[in-house]
C-alpha cells in the first residue's frame, strides 16, 4: 500500500497544474482526498513466505497474446542487495489469479539485477533487465533484453544498442512507451554514476536504435537530481515526465 501511495502521489504532483482547484487535497498524506470508484478490486499478484524472497519493487506490467505478465525486482529484504532479481508472474484470466512467480533474470557473483520494463510486438515480448555491476563506481549500470515468442521460453541476454551500434552505457526507468506512431520513448540514466536523459527508437522491438535526447537536468555529481521518471501523453499529444526529485524541492 505504501508504494502504490508513493506512485500515486508522484503522478498527482505531475499532473496538479491541469486539474480544478479542490480537486486534490495534498494534505491528506493518505488518499490526497480521493476516494475508490465502486468498481475497484484487490488482486495479490504475490505474497512471501518464510521460504520466498520479502521485498519487491519496481513493478511493471504488459499484455502479449491475450496474457498478462508482471515482472519486479525482488531480494531478501534490501533494495538492490547483492542477491536481486527479476521474477515474473503470468495471468490468462485478465488478473484475477496469477502464477507462481518465476525468475526472469538472476544475479551473479558480479552483478545484481532489477527491472526495465516490457515491449511487446504481434510475435514477440521483450522484457528489459538493468544489470548493475557491483564493483561499478559510481553505481551505475547497463541494459540488456531477453525475448520470448510464448511468454515462457527465453533468449540469452543481449545488449540493448544505441543508434550508432554501441551498447547502451546506461540502465533504462522506468519502462519503456509505445506510441501510436511506433516509436518508443522512455528514460535512461547514463554512466558515469546515474544521469537521466529521454531516449527513443523507431526499433518496435525495442532492441536497438536508441537516439539519446535533451533535456536540461540539474547536476549532483554522481547522479542527476531528477531520478525515476514516469511518462504520460496528454490529450493533444504532448508527452510529459514527473520525476523522483532527489533535492526534496
Amino acid at each position: 500500500m505504501y508504494i502504490c501511495n508513493m506512485i500515486l502521489s508522484t503522478i498527482i504532483l505531475g499532473i496538479l497544474p491541469y486539474l480544478s482547484s479542490g480537486v486534490i487535497d495534498t494534505t491528506n498524506v493518505e488518499t490526497l482526498g480521493l476516494t475508490m470508484t465502486d468498481d475497484t478490486k484487490t488482486v495479490t499478484i504475490f505474497s512471501p513466505d518464510d521460504e520466498t524472497h520479502h521485498y519487491a519493487n519496481g513493478v511493471v506490467m504488459t499484455a502479449f497474446k491475450d496474457v498478462l505478465y508482471c515482472m519486479w525486482q525482488s531480494s531478501k529484504t534490501d533494495e538492490d542487495a547483492p542477491e536481486t532479481c527479476v521474477m515474473y508472474s503470468k495471468s490468462t484470466d485478465e488478473g484475477v489469479t496469477w502464477t507462481k512467480p518465476e525468475l526472469l533474470a538472476a544475479a551473479t557473483d558480479s552483478s545484481y539485477c532489477t527491472s526495465g520494463g516490457w515491449i511487446g510486438t504481434k510475435d514477440t515480448l521483450t522484457a528489459f533487465i538493468n544489470v548493475w555491476p557491483k564493483d561499478m563506481q559510481p553505481i551505475g549500470g547497463y541494459t540488456y533484453y531477453i525475448f520470448s515468442t510464448d511468454g515462457s521460453r527465453w533468449s540469452e541476454h543481449q545488449p540493448v544498442r544505441m543508434a550508432g551500434g554501441q551498447v547502451m552505457n546506461g540502465v533504462m526507468e522506468q519502462d519503456p512507451y509505445p506510441m501510436a506512431d511506433g516509436r518508443i520513448v522512455g528514460a535512461a540514466h547514463f554512466q558515469p554514476g546515474l544521469h537521466v536523459a529521454p531516449i527513443y527508437t523507431d526499433d518496435p522491438s525495442g532492441h536497438s536504435g536508441w537516439h539519446q535526447g535533451q533535456m536540461t537536468v540539474h547536476d549532483r555529481g554522481k547522479q542527476s537530481q531528477e531520478l525515476e521518471p514516469s511518462l504520460y501523453q496528454q490529450g493533444d499529444g504532448t508527452l510529459t515526465m514527473v520525476f523522483r526529485d532527489q533535492n526534496s524541492s
